[in-house]
């Protein structure tokens, strides 16, 4: 009887070990797809070789209504002038090390993770589509002048601008079909610059968004087409907003 005893501590401690290592793997595979950028460190290496761009326009021409509140503030540097797309001569890589885009950032290709850590400013819109992308991580984003437009990228899971307060125009997410999570908890402000603003936020065909999680970002807004997860509630866990599906 003892022997059946220690037999079963030992596969209890066995399992126990086995959690843990399982826990730790997760919190490993969170830190690889969210992983902590050393700027000053960046600074030193890839972001050095910045080439200096051409004079930036002024902040309140390119934002307008959607610009900040001091008229006096200028662009976060490093400044990337003018628009951002496949054709560019910098990789987006390189432009992972610039705080300011005064004109469009388009991406229509690629896959994995975007992970901008230093963008602060985008004077046109943010339109990534198209893509195989997974996840897109702009954790110091604070205003973009046109649109927020995310549409048919295929595996995208998540979008991450927790900072993100003003968008100038259009919120147009459509044909995300596995998003599953938007993070804007500070959005305050969008289609600001829109003369007609019935039209400022379409959300279509994310068949894992929920809808509380839709709601709660985007007040009073209803989406237009496409089946959502059942029964999910949303609340705050260490200060983001999650939906939890059964």
């Amino acid at each position: 009887m003892r022997n059946g005893t220690i037999l079963v501590a030992m596969l209890l401690l066995g399992l126990c070990e086995a959690c843990q290592g399982s826990d730790q793997e997760v919190d490993q595979s969170r830190a690889e797809r969210h992983p902590a950028v050393d700027l000053e460190q960046q600074d030193a290496g890839a972001c050095s070789k910045l080439v200096l761009m051409a004079e930036a326009p002024s902040l309140s021409d390119t934002f307008g209504d959607a610009g900040p509140p001091d008229p006096s503030a200028a662009w976060p540097e490093p400044v990337f002038v003018g628009d951002y797309n496949s054709d560019s001569p910098v990789s987006l890589d390189e432009l992972s090390c610039y705080a300011s885009v005064t004109g469009e950032l388009h991406i229509d290709s690629g896959m994995g993770s975007i992970h901008l850590p230093r963008l602060e400013l985008i004077g046109g819109s943010l339109t990534i589509e198209n893509t195989l992308v997974t996840e897109v991580v702009l954790p110091r984003l604070r205003r973009i002048g046109g649109n927020f437009w995310f549409n048919y990228n295929l595996e995208l899971l998540e979008i991450d601008a927790e900072q993100l307060e003003v968008i100038g125009k259009r919120v147009w997410l459509h044909r995300n079909p596995v998003l599953n999570w938007i993070g804007l908890e500070r959005l305050e402000e969008f289609g600001v610059r829109l003369e007609d603003p019935s039209n400022e936020v379409h959300i279509s065909n994310n068949f894992d968004l929920a809808e509380c999680l839709i709601h709660a970002t985007f007040p009073g807004y209803l989406p237009t087409a496409g089946d959502m997860p059942a029964d999910c509630e949303c609340g705050t866990s260490d200060g983001r907003l999650r939906a939890v599906c059964p």
